[in-house]
């Protein structure tokens, strides 16, 4: 399995488009998603109300997770397990066709396995079910992402204010 980069930058405006396909019944689009994220007022038109709810098509519908998205955090978990030589148990090239809250809940503790391995700076915590809202998702794959990166650039955790373990020098 290889890296995928994550998403994380999925916003509230995107979940409610999503929503607003997915109440107009237009599954063109949505057909192979899971579902959407955030809540949608009743009786909300349809169409977007401004720019910053039109979706980019070309970067996918980032306010819906389908099964595309969570093959890229299973396999993205995979990655970091083996990387960290820590347990986990993925679902990569496996997510089940209507995920139950068990699952859910093997993917939190994989995301908290990886952040208890490998702490880095302003990581943030890892969220608490229900995994319902855009903050939440993207705090998971952004977890991941960081992880992967110290891995990727060595990074070492600070030591102190001016100094990195790792660095020449004395530490004073």
């Amino acid at each position: 399995m290889s890296w995928i980069q994550p998403v994380y930058d999925r916003t509230e405006g995107e979940a409610a488009y999503a929503g607003k396909l997915n109440a107009k019944g237009d599954y063109d689009y949505l057909n192979d998603y899971i579902c959407y994220l955030g809540e949608m007022e009743a009786g909300e038109d349809t169409a977007p109300s401004s720019d910053s709810e039109i979706v980019d098509w070309d970067a996918g519908l980032k306010g819906a997770l389908n099964r595309e998205d969570l093959e890229r955090i299973e396999g993205d978990i995979e990655v970091l397990a083996e990387e960290l030589k820590i347990a986990a148990t993925t679902y990569a090239g496996a997510v089940p066709d209507t995920p139950q809250e068990s699952y859910y809940q093997n993917l939190l503790k994989n995301v908290a396995r990886i952040r208890e391995a490998h702490p880095t700076r302003d990581t943030p915590k890892v969220p608490e079910e229900p995994l319902n809202t855009t903050e939440k998702w993207n705090d998971i794959e952004k977890i991941l992402d960081m992880v992967h990166t110290y891995i990727e650039n060595r990074y070492f955790p600070r030591c102190g204010t001016d100094t990195f373990c790792g660095e020449g020098g004395l530490l004073l």
